[in-house]
């Protein structure tokens, strides 16, 4: 009998979700919660215009829903899967409990401490003196992170004094990030390049998804703000054994006990930020849902069914699968509205989706609504634009060659993405 599954969330990544679930044989019908104009045109899937958890958990149970797959943090840290869970729903993702590895950022860099996982070294502070009393303890450049959900721009990298107790200001005094700094953490710089480390858990196992490389800041050569993320490719081709060896042994493998050792097991998604140092593979956060954009790169060249990954992850079988990829290599471009990550308008007519994806390139929908059968703008970072190939090279010159297709108002996106990984 075919599965019904909701996905929660009206993302890039949670259209690439409901994607790759349509492409399953197993699942009959998909509800998406809020949706989107792109997850709205998949034809196994529904949209319901509401993100409220009390909302959620009525519809799923009105729904008959088999399993619900949160996609954002906020949800989740609000404790969706313990609501889902005490109505009698399965729910792919983690209690509130164990949310906070994301949800907090002092949380997690004590989680770290506790359980051996590589990581910068840190301080938490729970007042703007304290913050500025420690803003010298590491030297500069040094890193100062709301504690509290930040849509990923929470993290200013401080190159002296002056610009150290201006982030300080920012966040704890002027409050740019809202409740989200009320606490910080301040922690070493580190140097080096950076990884996505994706898998699904249970209680004992990290599956692995590829290593993927992100492009989180707004400019060029990885200058400007950072945002939530501007472009990914996979897999990451300086993840090498070596380096994998040291991540697994470092960061995934302690994380794994440390997760059963303090309660804090769950079948779901596990997102591991890493930072590849001259002394070593660091942790530089968890989220505990899938990365976004790294979905729309990784999912496309999952080969095996991602349904079965699941279940297993919830029948606690995670040690008894080994994912199957397409092989070969993805790249994704994320065009976003002028002014993003900053404010921008939304409201645009898109053009030309049709045309990109007739190059073969994936086009997933983020910041997306439908108005009179067409497609407008509706938020900051509005479509990935996914190229799929043999090689890097190609899929790169593949995404690029389709997101030229595509037009709105004030559209802009990174011509670099991938360029530092094909010069490596």
């Amino acid at each position: 009998m075919k599965k019904k599954f909701m996905v929660v969330g009206g993302g890039g990544r949670e259209h690439a979700l409901v994607r790759v679930l349509s492409e399953s044989p197993g699942v009959g019908e998909i509800l998406c919660t809020p949706g989107n104009a792109s997850t709205q045109r998949i034809a196994k899937c529904r949209n319901f215009p509401s993100d409220d958890n009390t909302d959620i958990v009525k519809l799923a149970l009105s729904n008959r829903v088999d399993l619900v797959i949160p996609g954002p943090e906020v949800p989740l840290a609000a404790g969706l899967v313990d609501d889902l869970a005490a109505a009698g729903i399965p729910a792919f993702g983690p209690s509130a409990a164990s949310a906070r590895l994301e949800a907090s950022k002092g949380f997690a860099k004590d989680f770290m401490a506790r359980n051996g996982v590589a990581t910068a070294d840190y301080v938490r502070c729970r007042t703007a003196d304290e913050a500025f009393a420690a803003l010298d303890r590491f030297g500069f450049p040094v890193v100062v992170k709301a504690d509290g959900l930040a849509a990923g721009k929470g993290v200013l990298i401080c190159a002296d004094r002056s610009e150290g107790e201006a982030a300080v200001n920012s966040v704890m005094v002027a409050r740019e990030f809202g409740s989200a700094g009320n606490h910080l953490v301040i922690e070493e710089c580190l140097t080096g390049w950076e990884t996505s480390v994706i898998g699904i858990v249970d209680g004992s196992t990290f599956m692995s998804f590829l290593p993927a490389k992100d492009h989180k800041r707004a400019g060029e050569g990885d200058a400007g703000p950072n945002t939530g993320g501007m472009g990914v490719i996979a897999p990451h081709p300086q993840v090498d054994e070596a380096v994998w060896n040291d991540i697994k042994q470092n960061i995934i493998d302690p994380t794994m006990a440390g997760l059963g050792a303090e309660g804090l097991e769950y079948a779901g998604f596990l997102f591991i930020g890493v930072m590849v140092t001259s002394s070593g593979a660091k942790t530089l956060e968890y989220n505990v849902r899938f990365g976004d954009p790294e979905a729309q790169a990784l999912l496309p060249l999952l080969a095996g069914d991602l349904t079965d990954y699941m279940a297993a992850a919830m029948g606690g079988r995670l040690k008894d699968v080994e994912p199957r990829w397409r092989g070969g290599a993805a790249c994704c471009i994320v065009l976003a509205s002028e002014g993003y990550p900053g404010s921008y308008e939304t409201g645009y007519p898109i053009s030309g989706i049709s045309e990109a994806e007739e190059t073969g390139a994936r086009v997933y929908g983020a910041g997306v609504r439908s108005e009179n059968g067409g497609i407008l703008t509706d938020g900051g970072r509005v479509l990935g634009v996914t190229g799929i190939a043999s090689n890097l090279k190609d899929a790169r010159a593949l995404a690029y060659k389709a997101i030229d297709k595509i037009d709105f108002k004030g559209a802009w996106y990174r011509k670099d993405i991938g360029v530092s990984a094909l010069q490596s």
